[in-house]
């Protein structure tokens, strides 16, 4: 095959990758700013999901307060929106309260309007009260601090990724 040939195959690979919309993600910068055995006020549910803060209009201050999080409340209200957002991680309800248990996110990446949330979950084994009962309950989560890299200013789909699984979408406007 003549060089000539290969360059023309190469630039017409290129021209499909573009015209397909084919991105490469893009890995965020996050910091992990709460991690607990039992999540605060309605940030977590039931079920294994995500809830993302982009404005400080979003943070459930009062649940937080009435739950001990006062101090949660305030580093979310400190962030600067503009170049920040919040993403939870929540593993739903756990027979235990076993800080093993809190999910632990792992990366963090953008495709153009898609976010994906790449976390593990460690198994996790009915532990009884101390009272020889029923199972502790508990609400495990991970509070991440994301950095805002590029052009936002639009709706993105979060996806979070359990262990190679899509657990849950939903989609958000990212100012």
């Amino acid at each position: 095959m003549s060089v000539q040939r290969w360059v023309q195959g190469c630039a017409a690979l290129c021209l499909v990758f573009a015209l397909t919309g084919c991105t490469t993600g893009r890995d965020l910068a996050f910091e992990i700013i709460d991690s607990r055995d039992t999540a605060p006020g309605d940030i977590c549910g039931d079920e294994p999901g995500l809830f993302v803060i982009t404005r400080p209009e979003e943070i459930p201050s009062s649940d937080l307060e009435m739950h001990g999080h006062g101090d949660l409340s305030g580093h979310l209200r400190a962030l600067d929106y503009g170049r920040q957002f919040a993403v939870a991680v929540c593993r739903g309800v756990m027979p235990a309260r076993d800080p093993s248990l809190i999910p632990d996110v792992r990366q963090i990446t953008r495709y153009g309007d898609e976010v994906v949330v790449r976390a593990h979950f460690r198994n996790a084994k009915p532990v009884l009260s101390k009272e020889g009962g029923e199972p502790a309950l508990a609400l495990p989560y991970q509070l991440a601090v994301v950095t805002k890299e590029g052009e936002w200013g639009q709706d993105v789909h979060f996806v979070l990724q359990v262990d190679g699984k899509e657990v849950q979408e939903r989609t958000v406007f990212v100012p």
